[in-house]
């Protein structure tokens, strides 16, 4: 039982360097990232398109720029259910245009809770 705790507390430590270094970089680039919606100009998943679970899919992104047309460099995860043509918000660096950004609040959120969560059970464990 003692080391099931310390595998939770290991991975409750894991979780909190992957919230902090999430957040170190949104703060970093909070001044250069700007918002914007474009519209999905191409789509592919990771595996066959009949594969619905475990699967991911990518999308090249078009959007405006101080007036002009901007296809992105990177690909980003969207839903399974998005088309071409779809609509998407997007964060793209202010620098550098045609890159999109990936980091969000909501993955720092959800790897804080996460660790906190960690924590937590290996406490419960720990006491019973």
């Amino acid at each position: 039982m003692e080391s099931v705790v310390w595998l939770f507390l290991f991975a409750a430590l894991a979780l909190f360097v992957l919230g902090c270094r999430e957040g170190i970089i949104l703060l970093k680039n909070r001044d250069h990232i700007c918002k914007t919606t474009g519209r999905i100009v191409d789509v592919s998943t990771i595996a066959a398109e009949t594969m619905k679970v475990y699967n991911s899919k990518l999308a090249l992104v078009m959007y405006s720029v101080d007036g002009r047309m901007v296809t992105s460099q990177n690909r980003i995860a969207v839903p399974m259910s998005s088309n071409v043509g779809d609509p998407l918000d997007i964060r793209y660096d202010r620098d550098n245009p045609s890159v999109l950004s990936v980091q969000s609040h909501k993955r720092f959120i959800v790897f804080i809770i996460c660790a906190i969560a960690a924590v937590m059970i290996a406490l419960f464990l720990k006491v019973h």
